[in-house]
């Protein structure tokens, strides 16, 4: 499966975060989380079982792709055992699972983003 987010940070953006959930609920587990933060221009990605963040997160990332207002295109690929992140057409990083896929059930884009559109695919 694959899904493609495009939009544009908010000038005065921290951050925003795209999440792959089990529920809509704000409490719900989180298969995925991908994390632009602006501040320490990182990209965190984690998970989150029980309402608590899995200490194995990761945060270093080769370079930081995303600009305030300036658009973005984020594909994101579900494979056998990881997610593979493209950003802007190149491949940016790999997040190895750590949660059963099969509980997926929610895509949730937070934080200070304008989202154009989202796309889901085979």
């Amino acid at each position: 499966m694959r899904w493609i987010v495009s939009g544009k940070p908010k000038p005065s953006s921290e951050g925003f975060s795209i999440n792959f959930k089990v529920g809509p609920a704000e409490q719900d587990d989180i298969a995925f989380h991908f994390n632009p933060r602006f501040v320490k221009r990182q990209v965190a990605r984690n998970a989150r079982t029980n309402m608590a963040w899995r200490s194995d997160h990761e945060d270093s990332t080769p370079y930081f792709p995303f600009e305030k207002y300036k658009h973005f295109q984020v594909e994101i690929t579900c494979l056998a055992d990881t997610f593979k992140v493209k950003v802007n057409g190149e491949s940016f990083t790999k997040f190895k699972h750590r949660y059963d896929l099969h509980r997926i059930t929610h895509l949730n884009i937070d934080g200070q983003v304008d989202v154009d559109s989202v796309e889901f695919g085979y």
